[in-house]
């Protein structure tokens, strides 16, 4: 008899994540295992109860991941108000020893995997770009009350150090002159960023009168530049191809 998946609720190692699946939303539990069988090993699974209520367990292989995502549900969403036109998870139950978290469902069905027609698409990126808006206008201070130009610095020379041994030494000293070029204005501050805002996290939520918003997967959840990465998100594409990724 082969062994359950890594990511099954019936791998022994997942024991537990059950138990507390269990505490916090009785034993009657349905479990679906969302878990991606490639990439990193994180487990995702949806929880129907015996009410018929849903949520959704994520534990994630690398304590940043989990952290970040606490930010951004605890901190980040919870800044921006009312949810009306738009909708995230709100945080349910954590365990911060097993880097585990119960979150509710959000409805709708993503778009980056669903049909869309181009009416529809052009009202998901406008609802988008007022989502992005609002939440780098948020007035939250920076959690590690860092300057953007240390932020900036600390991120361009961890992308150059990974990539140093591909290039040669003229080339590396020019890209840290670049970097020294980018970070030499002070004064500047990080603002909420959800770091993978793309279309494969909104989802299409289609309502009897109209539609909504819903934005998932906070897990890279990070104080960084604002809408200055707003052109990672709009890049121009094809017609009948997939929209552009970004992060912001």
């Amino acid at each position: 008899m082969s062994e359950p998946q890594v990511h099954s609720p019936d791998h022994p190692a997942n024991e537990r994540f059950l138990d507390f699946s269990h505490s916090e939303l009785g034993s009657a539990l349905k479990i679906e295992n969302h878990s991606r069988d490639f990439g990193r090993p994180s487990i995702v699974w949806r929880l129907t109860a015996g009410d018929g209520s849903r949520a959704w367990l994520k534990h994630h292989e690398l304590p940043q991941l989990y952290e970040r995502e606490l930010l951004g549900l605890e901190l980040f969403v919870s800044a921006l108000g009312p949810q009306t036109w738009w909708q995230s998870p709100s945080l349910i139950a954590k365990d911060d020893e097993l880097a585990v978290m119960l979150m509710s469902e959000v409805e709708g069905e993503l778009l980056d995997s669903t049909p869309v027609s181009s009416d529809e698409c052009t009202r998901m990126f406008a609802m988008a770009g007022r989502f992005i808006r609002k939440l780098h206008d948020a007035a939250l201070p920076d959690p590690e009350g860092l300057d953007i130009s240390e932020h900036l610095r600390d991120r361009m020379e961890h992308y150059l150090g990974v990539s140093e041994s591909s290039v040669d030494d003229q080339t590396a000293a020019w890209a840290r002159e670049l970097i020294d070029e980018a970070c030499s204005v002070k004064g500047g501050q990080r603002v909420p960023c959800h770091m993978d805002f793309s279309p494969r996290n909104w989802l299409v939520q289609r309502g009897e009168e109209d539609t909504g918003l819903g934005v998932i997967d906070w897990e890279r959840a990070l104080g960084s530049m604002g809408s200055g990465r707003l052109a990672h998100g709009v890049r121009p594409f094809p017609k009948g191809a997939a929209p552009a990724r970004g992060v912001l």
